[in-house]
């Protein structure tokens, strides 16, 4: 956990990748760095856009790949850019030998068995959680500084239903 907190620190710019499943898990963690002050991108779908998107990485900018049980090629083609590039990649997958983890600097394994029709996000999602508590005591300043402009933003442009 250590070394992932220091590598969001350090980034330039960071790109979230994920697919599928877990695009609700990038989406959060994407918005949950740029509500704390970092400069997060979610990197959605394959393709064009993908590739476009994947075009920016540099070598001082991190990748966070996010993916369960059916790997998705474009999320292990992003791994793959980033590390040629010389990008730090961290993976949050469910298995210690999945695509992403075995090509990732940091990988964390996330329970995703579940009882219902689908995988289970429970554990990535407190995961990504802890990281992001994490990130918020590593930097405080730069998340209240954040959360001020976030809350002035939401204020100013009358967003939010108030009494």
């Amino acid at each position: 956990l250590d070394k992932a907190v220091r590598a969001i620190v350090q980034a330039r710019r960071i790109f979230v990748v994920a697919s599928g499943l877990s695009s609700a898990l990038g989406l959060y963690f994407a918005h949950s760095l740029k509500v704390i002050g970092f400069d997060a991108h979610m990197v959605m779908g394959g393709g064009m856009s993908h590739a476009v998107d994947m075009s920016q990485i540099q070598a001082d900018d991190l990748l966070i790949a996010i993916d369960v049980w059916r790997y998705i090629r474009s999320n292990v083609n992003a791994v793959t850019i980033a590390k040629n590039v010389g990008a730090q990649v961290i993976a949050i997958t469910d298995s210690i030998v999945s695509p992403l983890s075995t090509l990732a600097d940091c990988a964390f394994e996330a329970a995703a068995e579940g009882v219902a029709h689908s995988l289970s996000s429970t554990a990535a999602m407190s995961l990504i959680n802890v990281i992001i508590a994490m990130l918020s005591f590593e930097v405080p300043e730069q998340t209240m500084e954040s959360l001020r402009r976030v809350d002035a933003a939401y204020r100013d442009n009358h967003l939010l239903v108030t009494d």
